[in-house]
């Protein structure tokens, strides 16, 4: 049994290295989506996320 536990705890590491990788990348897609000429943010955007 001792080498299941040994298993779940690199599973869990795999799994938290992966997760952390997966959400760099949407991080940073997101943020070369922000340095686009069409999704720049100026202030008639804010405005329109406010309600104005």
């Amino acid at each position: 049994m001792p080498h299941t536990k040994q298993h779940s705890g690199f599973s869990k590491i795999l799994l938290k290295v992966l997760g952390g990788g997966v959400l760099l990348a949407v991080l940073v897609i997101g943020f070369l989506g922000y340095l686009t000429p069409g999704m720049r943010i100026n202030w008639e955007t804010v405005a329109t996320m406010c309600g104005f």
